[in-house]
């Protein structure tokens, strides 16, 4: 996955946490039970190096799926509850120990685990398939996907953006479009994963001056009853958050946007598609910090 470092960026701690279970330190004890370092026991060969970090790869990259494929993020009551009260107590991901990944998970229930895991093979069957076939433990590649899970369900709970609500307090042209107002504040990446992004990319590319027109068809042809229950969820996110103080104008414009989204089966298809266009930029931007020495 191309994506993965800028996601070990963004989740920090739990990254460098990962990496290490994963890691035989040489000055660590042997796994031969022996009780000396490894370095003056079993020791490693070169190959045995580089399979070590190519598992460390491959856990990285499996951790990092639902971060890049929203729609293998939690999606119960449960979860959502202690994630909620994580946010407003300011727990941040570097402050994310592994008893508190071990909780998330739990929180999930085995419903949610069952669809998250059967959710990667449905969504991702070739690739899914070959990361567990070369980590060579399926186990471990579930238990790693619902860590990433649990790690991006965190993720995706971040504070109002100060900057954002105040360009849109001073914008009249936003503030007379409650759709736009909207879609500038939920993270379209959120909704769509990397891959619908990259798809709806070379599709409008192909479509030249007809690219909106393009945008809206993919849209129309990706946006499933998933993405739809996704969408209230990211758009009711928005809608407990408000007003925002110091924000009158930019409160009543989103208030008025969610109000309209759940009662309005236009709007809601108008906004999945201005999301979609969005996310293209969003995959550039992400592409481009990947690519960034």
């Amino acid at each position: 996955m191309r994506w993965k470092g800028l996601w070990a960026v963004r989740c920090g701690t739990y990254a460098r946490r990962l990496v290490a279970r994963a890691t035989i330190q040489r000055n660590g004890p042997c796994p031969c039970g022996s009780g000396r370092k490894h370095k003056l026991c079993c020791g490693r060969t070169r190959d045995e190096e580089l399979a070590d970090a190519r598992r460390r790869e491959l856990l990285l990259e499996i951790a990092a799926l639902p971060t890049h494929f929203p729609l293998l993020r939690p999606d119960c009551p449960q979860f959502d509850e202690w994630a909620d009260e994580r946010a407003r107590d300011g727990v941040g991901l570097d402050d994310l120990a592994d008893e508190s990944i071990e909780e998330g998970i739990a929180r999930l229930g085995e419903a949610e685990r069952r669809r998250i895991e059967e959710g990667v093979a449905e969504e991702l069957p070739e690739a899914w398939g070959e990361l567990c076939a070369e980590l060579g433990d399926e186990a471990l590649a579930l238990a790693t996907l619902l860590e990433g899970a649990v790690v991006a369900g965190l993720a995706e709970r971040r504070p109002h953006d100060e900057p954002l609500l105040a360009f849109l307090e001073e914008s009249e042209e936003l503030l007379g479009d409650p759709l736009m107002a909207l879609g500038l504040a939920v993270e379209p990446l959120d909704l769509w994963s990397a891959v619908e992004a990259a798809r709806t990319a070379e599709a409008a590319e192909a479509a030249g001056d007809e690219w909106e027109r393009a945008v809206d068809a993919e849209a129309a042809h990706l946006f499933s009853g998933r993405h739809h229950r996704r969408l209230d969820v990211l758009v009711e996110r928005v809608r407990r958050e408000l007003p925002v103080e110091g924000c009158p104008r930019a409160s009543r414009v989103l208030l008025d946007a969610c109000g309209r989204y759940g009662g309005d089966a236009d709007f809601e298809a108008s906004l999945a598609a201005l999301l979609l266009g969005a996310s293209l930029d969003e995959l550039d931007e992400l592409l481009g910090a990947e690519a960034a020495p």
